[in-house]
């Protein structure tokens, strides 16, 4: 059984070129970038400087070097916000070779 409450990674899908990271979190739909090092304006100086998590097709969190929307889903944010800092990119690659993208 998936825990609906973990990121999925065999769900997600790398664009090597912008650092973008394509999701799901149970019912949710992520987008975000990533740096690979911490950065200053990332969220709590983390790798996720953009963030974007979609509910039924409408977008309820909003983070791009700063918030613009959905900063009162703080739950939510920390949980998918702590598994997408534990991604790596070779693992990510090596995945999408071996999946279909969920997209």
């Amino acid at each position: 059984m998936i825990n609906s409450n973990v990121l999925n990674v065999i769900e997600c899908e790398l664009d090597k070129k912008t650092n973008t990271v394509l999701g799901k979190y149970g019912l949710y739909t992520i987008e975000a970038k990533l740096n690979f090092k911490r950065v200053h304006n990332g969220i709590v100086n983390g790798r996720v400087y953009e963030l974007s998590v979609f509910s039924g097709g409408s977008r309820i969190i909003h983070y791009d070097c700063g918030w613009k929307q959905g900063n009162n889903y703080i739950n939510l944010i920390q949980r998918i916000v702590t598994e997408l800092e534990k991604i790596q990119p070779s693992k990510i690659q090596r995945l999408k070779k071996l999946v279909t993208p969920w997209k």
